[in-house]
C-alpha cells in the first residue's frame, strides 16, 4: 500500500528555492481567461465537485487539475480528510454565485472545469490550502508549484501522517467491493 506522507526531513537545494522565488505569486495568472458563464453554487457534493444552478438548470461540476479525497476517506492516523476537504469547498463558495470556464465532460457526463470566485480560482485555493492534490501529470505547473507549498507547510490533508492518493482510494474501494468486502 502506498501512503503519501509528509517528509519533514527534506533538503531543498539553494538554486531550487531561486527558482520558486523567481516564480510570479499563485494568484497571478489564474485569473479567468475570458467572458465565463455565472451560476450559484447550490451544493458542494465533495471536495472536488459541486452542483451549479443557471436560472432553471442544475449542472454538476467536476473541478479540473485537481483531486480531492473522497467523502468518507481518512488519514493513516484517522483523521477524515474527505470531511475536511468537503468542509472546506463549502466554505468557499456554497451559496454563492461563481464563474465558470469548461473544459471538457467526464466518463460520468460531468462538466469538467475550473471555478471562479472574485477572479481568483477556487480550483486552485483548494489545493494552495491543502484541501486537494494536483491531477498527477495531468495539472498545470502552477498546481504543482501549490501543491509542494501546501506539503511543506503542512497544510489541511498534509497536516497528518499521511493518506492514500484519493485514486488509489477509489481503486482499493471498488476492489473490496468486486471482493464483497
Amino acid at each position: 500500500m502506498q501512503v503519501i506522507k509528509y517528509l519533514p526531513e527534506i533538503f531543498i537545494p539553494p538554486h531550487f528555492l531561486l527558482f520558486l522565488l523567481a516564480i510570479p505569486p499563485l494568484s497571478i495568472g489564474m485569473t479567468p481567461p475570458g467572458p465565463l458563464q455565472i451560476y450559484e453554487c447550490v451544493r458542494v457534493v465533495d471536495g472536488d465537485t459541486v452542483i451549479l444552478k443557471k436560472g432553471e438548470r442544475f449542472t454538476t461540476v467536476r473541478l479540473s487539475n485537481i483531486d480531492a479525497p473522497e467523502s468518507d476517506q481518512k488519514s493513516v492516523d484517522g483523521i477524515n480528510i474527505g470531511k475536511l476537504s468537503t468542509r472546506r469547498l463549502i466554505k468557499l463558495i456554497e451559496g454563492k454565485y461563481v464563474e465558470l470556464n469548461i473544459e471538457g465532460i467526464d466518463i460520468y457526463k460531468r462538466k469538467i472545469g475550473e471555478i471562479f470566485l472574485k477572479g481568483s480560482s477556487v480550483n486552485l485555493m483548494m489545493v494552495s490550502s491543502g484541501h486537494a492534490i494536483s491531477y498527477p501529470k495531468k495539472s498545470r505547473f502552477i498546481y504543482r508549484q501549490a501543491q509542494f507549498i501546501a506539503k511543506r507547510k503542512r497544510l489541511g490533508i498534509w497536516n497528518s501522517d499521511g493518506f492514500l492518493s484519493p485514486k488509489k482510494y477509489r481503486s482499493n474501494k471498488k476492489s473490496a467491493i468486486r471482493k464483497g468486502g
